[in-house]
């Protein structure tokens, strides 16, 4: 097993009685893990109304991501972190992913971190499933412009072939978001992304500035495991 940088991303839906806790985590939570080893990165996010994409937030629904240095560390963390047992056991459902970038441009927290930059190449269509994490801080003055784009967008990946997942997260609410989805192969993925909706708000951000910092990752999958609205991923 090499070195190659590998990420972790959790999703969780909270059972009603653990909401209160659920928001002192995206408060306080980033302050309490620092000591896990092999760890370059993390984020607690939360989500949208349903785990979707709109401005209402999610109160019951929250993202985790942890950036390590190498697969085996953060498999390991996968398969044993306390702090992931302690979310599955105030949830619903819960769902873990463990990632490897094949491609990515951007930044995340400015150009100091990264949380994908050790790359791998590929010039053919990835076998099995692919992730894709979106992530953009937007122009406070562009916000209602961004936001007229997520509902359209959000419709289209419900009636999407391919799409295994799709979730609306972000790390503070209106201007700090994230899509994070999972395809059947990096084909379905490529097409969705060149056409209809998605296609047409990436060219109306990019056209009017809509970002003051941006970020797109395509990650190969490793271990895709839990439930995530309805449906198993074991």
């Amino acid at each position: 097993m090499g070195q190659k940088e590998t990420t972790v991303i959790a999703l969780a839906k909270f059972k009603i009685k653990n909401i209160a806790w659920a928001i002192t985590q995206l408060a306080l939570r980033r302050f309490f893990v620092q000591d896990i080893k092999g760890l370059q990165f993390f984020k607690v996010l939360g989500s949208g109304f349903e785990g979707g994409f709109g401005a209402m937030p999610g109160l019951n629904y929250q993202g985790l991501c942890f950036h390590f240095a190498d697969e085996e560390t953060a498999l390991n963390f996968s398969r044993s972190a306390k702090i992931l047992d302690e979310y599955q056991s105030k949830a619903d459902e819960f769902f873990l992913s463990v990632l490897q970038a094949y491609s990515s441009r951007g930044s995340w927290t400015g150009n100091k971190v990264n949380p994908c930059t050790e790359l791998a190449t590929h010039k053919k269509i990835l076998v099995g499933p692919v992730a894709s994490l979106t992530r953009a801080s937007i122009k406070a003055y562009k916000a209602r412009q961004f936001w007229a784009h997520t509902k359209g967008t959000e419709t289209a990946l419900d009636k999407t072939d391919g799409c295994l997942l799709a979730a609306g997260l972000g790390e503070a609410p209106l201007l700090r978001q994230a899509t994070f989805t999972i395809w059947e192969n990096s084909s379905k993925l490529d097409l969705y992304s060149k056409k209809g909706a998605h296609l047409s708000a990436l060219k109306d951000a990019y056209e009017k500035n809509f970002f003051s910092e941006s970020m797109f990752v395509r990650f190969q999958t490793k271990v895709l495991k839990g439930n995530w609205k309805g449906k198993c991923f074991d």
